[in-house]
């Protein structure tokens, strides 16, 4: 529910850059009707008043920001809806993704448009590399393909942005970034490479995402998690569904 709330607010906050927006009126008007019969108490007012805060901060970092040149364009959009992005090794091995982006900045370069993805964390979600590396986190490199393939815009750049810290880490294309003056400085632990390399991470995670799908269509599900650290109560969300004993496996 707070997440969704937030994502509203955000769409709506977007919809119109010609009109000076109130993030403090958009965020109670959909409080309100997304809580409408609720019984509100302490606890919940706690998480309002934290969420107006995260909202806040977000609208005052967006005001600093010297992207004059990007503009809000795309929100919540989704590819699937007749048109998937698919992902095919030219033989017989394909698959088809849908899914939905939380917002596209886009400019018009030498009548090309170009386009930085970003999607919303609301917690402390960070761009990890390994996780790009071993094809555990193909989230941002699924946005890049569907913004080329399905929307046609010239991807430069895929990042997380973590509402409560303002901070935004992923991959950035920094040869296209440099050639069209834009004013982005990717973050630490953030994935900055020329463009071969930008391209090649991106095929890099095609591949993962075939190998996957013909793994799971082969019914070759093996008992094999990342990181054993993470298995078992209170570390996975599917605990109780799993058939790791992670004692027997150390």
């Amino acid at each position: 529910m707070t997440f969704l709330i937030i994502h509203k607010v955000l769409e709506e906050y977007f919809k119109d850059t010609r009109e000076t927006k109130n993030i403090t009126k958009i965020f109670d008007d959909i409080f309100n009707q997304e809580t409408r019969g609720m019984v509100t108490g302490f606890e919940e007012l706690k998480i309002k008043n934290e969420m107006l805060k995260t909202l806040l901060t977000f609208e005052s970092m967006e005001r600093k920001s010297d992207l004059s040149t990007l503009k809000p364009s795309m929100f919540e959009t989704k590819f699937g809806n007749g048109e998937h992005l698919e992902i095919s090794d030219g033989k017989k091995g394909h698959i088809e993704i849908s899914g939905k982006i939380d917002r596209v900045d886009i400019s018009e370069v030498n009548g090309e448009k170009v386009g930085i993805i970003i999607d919303y964390k609301y917690g402390q979600t960070e761009f990890k590399l390994t996780e790009l590396e071993e094809g555990l986190d193909l989230q941002l490199p699924i946005y890049i393909l569907a913004l080329r393939d399905v929307f046609k815009i010239v991807p430069i750049a895929a990042e997380f942005y973590a509402l409560k810290t303002s901070e935004k880490t992923g991959i950035y294309n920094r040869e296209l970034i440099d050639k069209l003056k834009l004013n982005i400085k990717p973050a630490k632990k953030s994935l900055s490479v020329n463009n071969k390399e930008f391209n090649k991470r991106i095929k890099d995670a095609e591949n993962h995402i075939l190998q996957f799908s013909k793994e799971i269509r082969n019914g070759r599900i093996e008992l094999a998690p990342a990181n054993i650290d993470r298995c078992g109560e209170g570390n996975c969300d599917f605990a109780n569904v799993c058939r790791i004993d992670k004692w027997r496996l150390r």
